[in-house]
């Protein structure tokens, strides 16, 4: 991931757009020919990432509670590419040394002061806004609701769910952020912040109608959680489209939002095995443009790998490969980060029909594997803290889990003895199963202050170390995925949408979204209140997204374009920035949008020292009437826009290979361009890495594979490094330029 400022917020996008220029063999790609790591400013990062449930595993041990995703891989398993789970995963629970309102809030706030004396960075929630629309929209994600016309789920409400999850989740993210700053950041020294992830939309077409779709795409996506937490509200087209459908935020809530973030963060997966040419590529151009863009004078930071492990990837399952890219950034700005992530029941909407219980063991092997950290030579690591792993029923009231407290405070500690500094994410989609049979999760307002709870456990525990927080990751496709379409724990979504059981894909995704929103601005309220002052550290959150090009030159693809944005990363953005939701979403959605009180919109703008922004393609936005929103109404209807993708992960994926030549020219083209912007002025601190090791990959379960390190599933977890992995290695030595051969630079 890298650090920029909000003059650079295009940056990640062209490099983005070269990446694809060069796999599609369009245009010829100008890189830097000498690159290493003295080419960089001295105090930029390099990192890796991973999540919880992606790549703990462990998922029954040391008296961890479950979390929606292990529930959503049991019962609907056909949603997971692979029918797999995250129980055992890449096992870094075990092997974490080899490689190098209130609940959340209490959750955090046990993070915060067992870990944050080592951990300086704090990512509250990874990609909320992908948890709440898989989750609760599509289905596909945990917990697998959605209405019944959304999808294969046994209940939900992809109408509603999506945005109450999102806006307690937004609630809980700035409850855990105010807590670290207020209570743990003056003498924790660390930041916090939370993941989003997000799509580029660009009009289909040049009209007006394309580039409002891309627009309202964006809002959808990213905005439904950026927006909370930099203004206070969701975006206006966010309002406008879900109407009643989406919650409000009070008075407080908005004031509690608005800046509750220090970090943003960013990735792009890229299928791959061990040998990854095609990573290699992808990190060898991403690196060149980093480079770039530093000797213009872009302030860059970081550069952080996802994934360090391939693991499981949610619905994918351990399907696949992938690696994934974020920049780190102060206030206002983006921050692309990589990182690593921490399902049960409803394993039938994984892709290998797999669930994370044992995932990469990172559990068990995180001394091994941070080990390998070291040896490659990344400055940061970013993980997860599983919420249901060091407080199993969600809340402090309901027992702390000593043993899982435990081993994050030897993962911070091992980390830090290694020179590798730590960027804890509060909340990557893996809600304790407790909490959503309670009450529903973030579709009730109760989840903001048992969030903020959490958080505030996080950054008492851990906030001495960690100095950066992220409240949610992507609580805008937690809302969607999870609420409107069904596909993603906890897989609600309404019958005419998608195979759900329960749901309704009109109404929850906003009400998620809202209170994922609420949730993050009363973290970041707390932190900043109790925490910051000493703790010294910064959060944010980071949002998901992608971006909108109309696709053709009408005002219709142009209007089009722009909603989009506003539907996705304006969703989230909108409400964090400016304390209420996009224009166009409370124009399209209407009553169904939630609304922010005066209170809620004062405390959500302004919620982040940093956001972060995961971006994996772009699309072409076109304006699309003709699904009826009166009788089927939907967040993925919503904006009225029609996607096409510009490019998807089969283009850039090799399956089970070690040579990943496509990934290294992919970050070397990247990071020539972040080098290009950094020289040009832009202060783009970091770049991450997604993902360290191949993991368990949400709905695709283990039938992708992320990492920079190989995962052998059939072997006993033995790890490999791919060659991406030995060219960052090259790449991170001081004195020794990497190179690659002109024939990786064009289409393959």
């Amino acid at each position: 991931m890298a650090l920029i400022k909000a003059s650079s917020i295009f940056f990640c996008f062209l490099a983005l757009a070269s990446f694809l220029a060069s796999i599609e063999g369009t245009q010829p790609t100008h890189h830097v020919t000498h690159l290493n790591r003295s080419t960089f400013p001295k105090d930029f990062i390099f990192g890796a990432g991973s999540a919880a449930y992606q790549s703990e595993g462990a998922a029954h041990i040391d008296g961890r509670g479950p979390s929606i995703w292990d529930v959503f891989t049991r019962e609907q398993k056909e949603k997971i590419a692979d029918g797999s789970n995250g129980d055992v995963a890449d096992d870094f629970y075990h092997r974490y040394k080899n490689i190098t309102k209130k609940d959340f809030t209490d959750f955090a706030d046990i993070c915060f002061k067992s870990f944050g004396d080592r951990v300086k960075l704090w990512a509250t929630m990874n990609e909320p806004n992908g948890a709440a629309i898989n989750g609760y929209s599509s289905g596909i994600g945990a917990p697998g609701r959605c209405s019944s016309y959304a999808g294969n789920c046994t209940a939900g409400n992809s109408a509603t769910e999506p945005y109450i999850v999102a806006h307690n989740m937004l609630i809980s993210h700035a409850s855990a952020v105010k807590l670290y700053r207020q209570k743990y950041k003056p003498y924790q020294k660390g930041q916090i912040g939370i993941t989003l992830v997000t799509h580029w939309f660009e009009p289909k077409h040049n009209t007006s109608s394309s580039r409002l779709a891309a627009s309202r795409a964006l809002d959808f996506f990213l905005g439904w959680f950026a927006h909370p937490i930099t203004y206070g509200d969701y975006p206006e087209s966010i309002k406008s489209i879900v109407a009643n459908r989406l919650p409000k935020f009070t008075g407080a809530e908005a004031k509690l939002l608005r800046g509750m973030a220090d970090v943003r963060n960013d990735s792009i997966p890229v299928k791959v095995a061990i040998k990854d040419s095609l990573r290699i590529r992808y990190h060898h151009g991403h690196i060149s443009s980093v480079l770039q863009a530093l000797k213009q004078g872009a302030n860059v930071k970081a550069y952080f790998v996802w994934s360090y492990f391939d693991d499981f990837e949610w619905d994918a399952g351990f399907t696949g490969n992938s690696s994934v890219f974020n920049l780190l950034v102060p206030a206002l700005a983006f921050l692309f980060t990589s990182a690593q992530a921490l399902t049960l029941s409803r394993t039938k909407k994984i892709l290998d029909h797999s669930s994370g219980i044992i995932a990469d063991e990172f559990y068990y092997q995180y001394k091994e594997d941070i080990a390998l950290l070291k040896d490659i030579g990344f400055d940061s690591f970013r993980f997860s803290i599983s919420w249901s792993r060091v407080l199993p029923r969600g809340r402090i009231t309901g027992g702390v889990n000593q043993e899982g407290v435990k081993f994050y405070n030897n993962l911070i500690d091992q980390l830090l003895s290694n020179g590798i500094k730590p960027l804890v994410t509060l909340f990557h989609w893996d809600l304790p199963q407790a909490l959503d049979d309670e009450y529903g999760g973030f579709l009730s307002p109760n989840i903001v202050n048992d969030y903020r709870d959490y958080a505030e456990f996080c950054f008492r525990e851990f906030g001495d170390r960690v100095k950066t927080w992220i409240t949610l990751n992507e609580p805008n496709y937690f809302s969607s995925d999870g609420y409107a379409s069904g596909f993603r724990a906890p897989g609600r979504c309404s019958k005419y949408i998608g195979n759900c059981t329960a749901g309704n894909s009109a109404t929850e995704p906003y009400l998620v979204a809202h209170h994922l929103i609420l949730a993050h601005a009363t973290a970041v309220q707390l932190y900043r209140h109790k925490y910051q002052a000493f703790q010294k550290g910064s959060i944010g959150i980071t949002i998901g997204s992608e971006w909108m090009v109309p696709k053709f030159q009408t005002v219709e693809c142009i209007k089009a374009a722009s909603r989009a944005m506003d539907f996705i990363f304006g969703w989230i953005v909108h409400p964090v920035t400016y304390g209420e939701y996009p224009k166009t979403m409370r124009s399209l959605v209407g009553n169904r949008l939630p609304k922010f009180t005066e209170a809620e919109s004062k405390m959500i703008k302004g919620s982040f020292d940093f956001i972060g922004a995961n971006y994996y393609t772009a699309s072409y936005a076109e304006a699309d009437s003709s699904f009826s929103t009166i009788t089927n109404p939907s967040y993925t209807t919503d904006m009225n826009v029609t996607l096409t993708r510009v490019i998807d992960d089969t283009n850039v994926a090799l399956k089970d290979k070690l040579n990943d030549s496509i990934r290294i020219s992919y970050h070397h083209q990247h990071l020539s361009h972040v080098l290009k912007a950094i020289k040009g002025g832009a202060d783009v601190r970091g770049y991450y890495v997604w993902s360290f090791l191949d993991n368990f990959e949400w709905e695709l379960g283990y039938t992708v594979r992320f990492g920079l390190v190989y995962i052998d599933y059939k072997n006993k977890l033995q790890r490999y490094m791919k060659n991406s992995a030995r060219w960052f290695k090259n790449f991170l030595q001081k004195d020794i330029d990497v190179k690659i051969h002109p024939s990786l630079l064009y289409s393959e």
